[in-house]
């Protein structure tokens, strides 16, 4: 208190070194979202398996922990998500827990830059010979291959070559941080001399003290990489065992980070784990683990708040199950809204009926459930007193409809919920997708300004705008399994692409990244192709039109014709018609609507393409041609480099 008192007036505007010089201990105080990340792990592994696990006590050295790591398999892993950590790792091949401090410390632009992790690797693997400065100095650098990595081996390395105290080596550490010529110069002469007392010449003195000076601007502090490593290895050994309540917790932290659930339901996916829809019998408020599958928390659905959820859950655990909309309607206080929202996420899908036709009785379903509570209150003193028989629940009726289409089924799912749950719009085009398209969403951080894309995903928030000079454009959002972009097509670009161009349309996207800031990210858009009808025609291989003359000649050239060749094209619709005779008519409907999209027709009696025509249109043709020549006569084939 006293020296609050004495110092609180200069301290918010007083420097560090100034602070320091009054003798005040400085630190950094770091809250990580990671602790509480695993608390709720070993929370959930307590209530799904009955096991408690003492995160502090487990086996540092699991072989199947670091299998997974030099797979690159790092998806909620602590400091090892990124792309290029996941490609050092593979590299690397970790073995033991040092291995992982010694990533986290190097995994800095400094020593990115400087080549220090590759070189640490191949030392690693001995492609590269470990030599060390000093023999005295093996015992201090023998842990990382003789490279080093961090402030504390310069410190260590000062007081086994020199002989400095810990507090002069913490000194000399802090002279090089901070580069200052005079200090390092009075530094280097005391090490000088304090090596030659341990019999270190002149020359390999200076050698070592260059050395240091050089490593101590990459070095990192080996007690915040320890803790680091530790933390991170305690992830990776959840991820590895006890994946389902590790990603549940990882999911529940990050419940209003859109992007960040969808990229971590996508991981769950690859890894084999179910992510099921909330269920009203089922989830609790944040994510659970049931059976070794994920189940989404109350809580992720739109409009219901916790007070409900509580409700939900009590009312649960004293009287059993839900048995039916009405049962559920007669047993919480839940407005139009809230009941709304349960049945569109598929909260209620266990109950036995389709969404569809909850949809259609829910207010039915209200009124019902309200009278019945109303009337079983009132008659609670007459049924203890007088024995009185006890009303039975009057059920809505089902009607006999439909369900709904899958895709509405989806969409109601992202509008209640934010996510994609029980599939992916994308899901059907997966496998035509793998060929085509060059990044994920997610993996737009690993990329430089202008880079070019070619991504897939869906369009939501679309917004038609006109430029200063009347010209149409757009702005949208694209995403995909694993994260949201934002997309702007300009009036060139949209005039060929704007019948693709809508809410909820699964497209794929041409373009180049603009890197806003470190965060941000928009992807100019160059063109949009629908993924409906990107299938190749089923014609016999090798039916190639003869080369024309000028295209023989060309070859005889290949220099010219490689300045003459024109860019591929983004695209290329084929056209199935029975003779050249309809080649008129692809020309008649092509006219004044140029796009992207090359056309090659291709001529059954004879089994040819034709190329070259040089008809390039945009995708309203493509329409037209389908009616003129059959949906079946015409697909859309993207180029694929």
């Amino acid at each position: 208190k006293l020296l609050f008192a004495q110092f609180h007036d200069i301290l918010p505007g007083t420097g560090i070194q100034k602070v320091e010089e009054q003798g005040l201990v400085k630190m950094d105080i770091l809250g990580l979202r990671t602790l509480t990340v695993i608390g709720d792990a070993l929370d959930n592994i307590r209530q799904s398996r009955g096991i408690d696990l003492d995160i502090d006590n487990i086996p540092l050295d699991d072989p199947e922990v670091y299998a997974m790591l030099a797979a690159g398999d790092t998806d909620g892993v602590f400091q090892l998500e990124s792309d290029g950590m996941r490609t050092y790792l593979k590299a690397l091949h970790p073995e033991r827990i040092e291995d992982i401090i010694a990533m986290v410390a190097l995994y800095r632009p400094g020593p990115l830059e400087g080549g220090m992790v590759s070189d640490f690797i191949k030392r690693k693997h001995g492609e590269t010979k470990v030599v060390y400065p000093h023999p005295m100095l093996k015992p201090v650098l023998e842990e990382t291959y003789g490279v080093m990595v961090y402030q504390e081996q310069i410190m260590q390395v000062a007081s086994t070559m020199a002989g400095f105290t810990l507090g002069q080596a913490d000194e000399l550490r802090r002279a090089m941080g901070k580069k200052k010529a005079e200090v390092l110069a009075a530094k280097r002469k005391d090490f000088l001399a304090g090596a030659n007392q341990n019999g270190v010449d002149e020359k390999t003195a200076n050698e070592v003290f260059d050395l240091m000076e050089f490593f101590s601007g990459y070095g990192f502090n080996k007690s915040h990489s320890a803790a680091y490593g530790v933390v991170t290895y305690q992830t990776a050994y959840l991820r590895c065992h006890y994946g389902p309540e590790y990603m549940a917790a990882i999911l529940t932290s990050f419940m209003e980070n859109a992007d960040k659930v969808t990229t971590y339901i996508e991981a769950c996916h690859r890894a084999g784990l179910e992510v099921l829809p909330p269920d009203i019998n089922l989830s609790y408020t944040n994510f659970s683990v049931s059976d070794g599958k994920i189940r989404f928390g109350l809580a992720a659905i739109k409009g219901v708040g916790r007070e409900v959820i509580n409700q939900i859950i009590a009312e649960r655990e004293k009287g059993g199950n839900f048995t039916s909309l009405t049962d559920l309607c007669s047993r919480i206080v839940v407005n139009k809204r809230i009941l709304e929202g349960l049945i569109r996420s598929g909260a209620l899908d266990s109950l036995g009926g389709r969404r569809s036709q909850y949809l259609a009785v829910y207010e039915q379903a209200l009124d019902i459930g309200r009278r019945y509570a109303e009337e079983q209150a009132s008659q609670q003193l007459s049924l203890f007193d007088f024995g009185m028989e006890q009303k039975k629940l009057l059920e809505v009726e089902l009607p006999q409809i439909a369900e709904l289409s899958k895709m509405e089924l989806l969409h109601m799912e992202k509008d209640s919920i934010g996510f994609y749950v029980s599939g992916h719009p994308l899901d059907e085009y997966t496998e035509r997708l793998k060929p085509i398209v060059n990044h994920r969403l997610s993996e737009l951080a690993e990329l430089s300004d202008r880079a070019s894309l070619r991504v897939a995903g869906l369009i939501t928030g679309n917004q038609n705008r006109l430029t200063k000079n009347g010209d149409s454009m757009a702005i949208f959002t694209l995403e995909d399994k694993t994260a949201s972009v934002r997309c702007v097509v300009f009036p060139k670009a949209y005039a060929a692409s704007r019948s693709a161009i809508a809410d909820n349309n699964p497209v794929l996207v041409n373009g180049r990244l603009q890197v806003e800031d470190e965060d941000r990210y928009t992807i100019i858009v160059e063109s949009v192709f629908a993924l409906e009808g990107m299938d190749l025609l089923a014609v016999p291989k090798g039916m190639e039109a003869p080369k024309q003359p000028e295209e023989e000649k060309a070859g005889r050239y290949p220099r010219r014709r490689r300045e003459q060749q024109p860019e591929p094209p983004h695209a290329v619709v084929y056209v199935r018609v029975p003779d050249s005779s309809h080649l008129a008519d692809i020309r008649r409907l092509a006219a004044d609507k140029a796009g992207s999209f090359d056309v090659v027709p291709y001529y059954s009696d004879i089994q040819r393409y034709q190329r070259g025509l040089g008809i390039q249109v945009d995708s309203d043709v493509i329409d037209l041609y389908k009616v003129q020549f059959g949906e079946g006569n015409v697909v859309v084939r993207v180029a694929t480099k």
